[in-house]
């Protein structure tokens, strides 16, 4: 019986060891390495901080919404730390120096965007990369993900504004006893970023911000872009449209009077400007707080075009004034007379007592003459007021969004 349990347990060594013997090394590293207690520190000292180095790599900007404050972002960072207890003898494993792990098996810093919308806001809630151990017991990770971060955006310039977008990165639970993060570099690695049609990338910066919450503190690196809108298309599309028709109101004033079109081309026009912004509306962006000056100069050139059309019914009014009982036009158009230079006849008075007193086919005859007069001139001078009002007020725009 005791032969038999010989057999049996020399049997058993010997496969044993043909498997350890068949077995790569990287597969027996992971055995004796992997067994550790992922969510006690690497430090034999526990007074002292795991310092982490941080490195951000912006890939791409994929959206910037005017509306809810945020930008949409694709990002990574490059994590670098040491744990003592993954450092190995490459002599051991066929001169192995470098192995991925699992990212659920070892110890991983609490890292996350803390200005992040969502509920999923650490680096571990992605399409992660197990990180990778060199034999000195240095610990690579590369995590990276698409993010959705809030943005403090001043549309006062729009669309020739420039904006500073802020990456908050910090830790959740562990305060600078315990973790320490630091940068090492004073830019953001751009190395890989892929240019934004619709943003240009300015300049890149890193701060680093210290907050103290419940009595501990814990360091933020503060990640800022500083970004500025492509606005060919929206000068293309939105700007010089409106430009175009605002100007087109001046031509109203060109019109004769005789033709009888005045009115018409007002209306068409004021019209065609109105469903233009009503579209133009619902692309810009909705603040209160900052109000674009395009909404500014959209909303001045509306009440432009009601003084046109409303100084044009005045004026056809006093011009087809054909009835001399009208004192209160033949008042303003004796009155007025003088001051856009038209001369009034020696033997007709501009008062009312003494026209009243004229003949009726007399007066009646040259008060329409004068009415007419001062409608023409009227239609001059309201003309050039209007045109030195656009230019002043286009000319204030495009000056104070390039300033």
């Amino acid at each position: 019986m005791n032969s038999i349990t010989l057999v049996i347990w020399m049997c058993v060594c010997l496969s044993q060891g043909r498997l350890s013997k068949t077995k790569l090394p990287e597969a027996r590293l992971h055995d004796d390495i992997l067994g550790i207690n992922k969510y006690v520190r690497p430090v034999s000292d526990i007074t002292k901080p795991v310092n982490v180095r941080l490195r951000l790599f912006l890939l791409s900007i994929i959206e910037l919404n005017e509306r809810k404050g945020t930008m949409s972002s694709s990002i990574w960072l490059d994590l670098r730390w040491f744990d003592e207890q993954l450092a190995w003898n490459t002599s051991k494993y066929s001169g192995l120096e470098t192995s991925r792990v699992p990212f659920t098996s070892i110890w991983t810093p609490d890292i996350l965007l803390r200005n992040e919308i969502g509920n999923k806001k650490g680096m571990k809630h992605t399409n992660f990369v197990d990180p990778t151990v060199r034999y000195t017991g240095e610990v690579i990770w590369w995590p990276g993900k698409e993010i959705n971060t809030k943005c403090k955006i001043d549309t006062t310039k729009y669309p020739f504004d420039e904006q500073v977008c802020t990456l908050c990165v910090g830790k959740w639970y562990s305060d600078d006893s315990k973790v320490n993060i630091t940068t090492t570099s004073s830019k953001i690695n751009i190395m890989y970023y892929e240019e934004s049609e619709e943003w240009e990338l300015l300049d890149t910066s890193v701060e680093l911000d210290t907050r103290l919450e419940a009595l501990l503190e814990f360091s933020i690196n503060l990640f800022r872009v500083k970004i500025k809108r492509r606005s060919a298309f929206f000068m293309m599309n939105i700007v010089l449209p409106v430009l175009l028709m605002s100007f087109l109101n001046q031509l109203c004033f060109v019109l004769p009077l005789e033709s009888g079109e005045k009115i018409g081309m007002c209306m068409a026009i004021f019209l065609t400007f109105a469903v233009f912004l009503s579209l133009v509306g619902n692309s810009l962006p909705q603040s209160s707080v900052h109000m674009p000056a395009y909404c500014v100069y959209l909303v001045f050139q509306t009440i432009l075009g009601i003084l046109t059309i409303s100084s044009e019914v005045f004026i056809l009014r006093v011009y087809n004034n054909s009835c001399w009982d009208d004192s209160t036009l033949r008042r303003f158009a004796f009155t007025v007379a003088p001051c856009l230079g038209i001369p009034l006849a020696n033997n007709i008075k501009s008062t009312e007592e003494d026209n009243v007193d004229l003949p009726t086919c007399k007066s009646k005859g040259y008060g329409e003459e004068i009415c007419r007069k001062v409608a023409i001139k009227l239609d001059i001078v309201c003309g050039w007021v209007m045109l030195a009002c656009n230019l002043a007020f286009t000319t204030g725009f495009f000056f104070f969004v390039n300033t």
